[in-house]
């Protein structure tokens, strides 16, 4: 396997500053993000790029990194914790992304105003409207009664970190999580390609549910990648927390709940990761690119308008390599685990990693601008929407990712 860092030394004729080509990707693009600028805002985005780059500070050592972080927060999170300009009707899945963030701060400054922002955004779980089944809508009033993919990776890692942090007995916090994650998947699930469609309306009665909705289900009609990759994404990082708790157990008492639901998370994860590998396009031309197509129904795989995507390409390979790394794959879905995320890595670095026009920095290309089921969810609709340069959802994954290779 080819080195980090010689993989970015291969690039070298086409950049102007070689010497901060001699690093691997995860800072290499990091550092390209830090030298770009990145919009104050603290929109999901935003937190999906300040994680990893909290990731590669941790890393690397280099304070560059986690200073960056801060003074894109200063002003948006006022000194005694307030969040500036929050209005207390939002409820947004979306939203609570940032609350990870927060959580990430106060345990490394012990800072209070960082405990107080993410107490803020857990606090408004409780009053988040859920269907009637007891999941979470994803945006009140924009989507009623529905659950999406991406909401999962958007709220629960924040309700599962906050909950290890500061209530690590609370069973009914876990089992609530452990709900979200079996409604969308009793939902969405597809038997035949152990894949995920993009959410589900639960209104009752079935008649009033949007036009895009199975009868029977409520699901949507397509396998969106990014939403399915923000699913993988959650799944792994959850795992992760679940194991960090479990390992402490001795002092936060009896944990069969926990131990059941992590054991159904991880068979789900299993699971639902064979199907992401079955999916992959392998070659070594554009149009296969070792990646995952925008829409991932196999009967769609060779349709005029479906495109290898950056982003989720590279949700999934951060989340089989980190998969990997935990050991939550094991005998032949390992071994298939590692190929799929390897050789998905370098198609990664071969079709989506681009050199600046100045400074040796990186673009980051390929990634489709939004996905949503505001309107009829139609293969026009999804395969339509603009791709774009340098967009936080498919940059910050990438480094994720590059990390998660670069420690094989």
């Amino acid at each position: 396997m080819k080195s980090p860092i010689a993989l970015s030394l291969s690039l070298l004729p086409f950049l102007t500053t070689p010497v901060l080509s001699a690093q691997p990707y995860s800072s290499w693009m990091a550092s390209s993000f830090l030298a770009k600028g990145v919009e104050k805002d603290l929109g999901y985005e935003q937190a999906v790029l300040y994680r990893a780059l909290d990731k590669v500070h941790t890393a690397t050592g280099n304070a560059s990194y986690s200073s960056f972080i801060d003074s894109q927060l200063e002003g948006l999170v006022n000194d005694d914790g307030s969040i500036a300009d929050w209005p207390p009707e939002k409820k947004s899945l979306d939203d609570f992304r940032m609350g990870n963030i927060y959580l990430l701060l106060w345990e490394k400054t012990g800072e209070e105003k960082w405990k107080v922002a993410a107490d803020t955004l857990r606090d408004r779980l409780n009053v988040q409207p859920r269907n009637e089944e007891g999941g979470f809508w994803h945006r009140d009033p924009d989507y009623p009664n529905q659950m999406w993919l991406d909401g999962i990776y958007m709220a629960l890692p924040l309700y599962v970190h906050h909950t290890r942090l500061f209530a690590p007995t609370n069973a009914t916090a876990f089992l609530d999580v452990h709900k979200q994650f079996t409604l969308i998947h009793e939902h969405v699930y597809n038997e035949t390609t152990r894949l995920l469609y993009h959410g589900y309306d639960g209104s009752e009665p079935a008649s009033s549910r949007r036009n895009w909705s199975d009868p029977e289900t409520g699901a949507s009609p397509y396998v969106w990648s990014r939403a399915l990759g923000w699913w993988t994404m959650a799944a792994v990082d959850i795992l992760e927390e679940l194991d960090a708790l479990l390992a402490n157990s001795s002092a936060t008492g009896d944990m069969q709940h926990v131990k059941t639901n992590a054991a159904d998370l991880k068979a789900q994860f299993q699971d639902v990761m064979s199907g992401v590998i079955d999916v992959q396009r392998v070659g070594n031309t554009s149009d296969t690119a070792n990646g995952w197509l925008l829409l991932l129904d196999p009967e769609l795989a060779e349709r005029e308008g479906n495109y290898i995507e950056s982003s989720g390409s590279a949700m999934f390979v951060y989340s089989l390599l980190k998969g990997l790394r935990l050991k939550y794959f094991t005998g032949d879905l390992a071994q298939r685990a590692k190929t799929a995320g390897t050789t998905g890595y370098q198609g990664l670095v071969q079709n989506f990693v681009k050199a600046n026009a100045t400074g040796g920095y990186l673009n980051w290309e390929g990634t489709v601008e939004v996905g949503s089921l505001k309107g009829d969810a139609s293969y026009e609709y999804y395969t339509t929407v603009p791709v774009v340069e340098n967009d936080l959802k498919g940059a910050g994954p990438f480094i994720l990712a590059s990390l998660e290779y670069e420690a094989l």
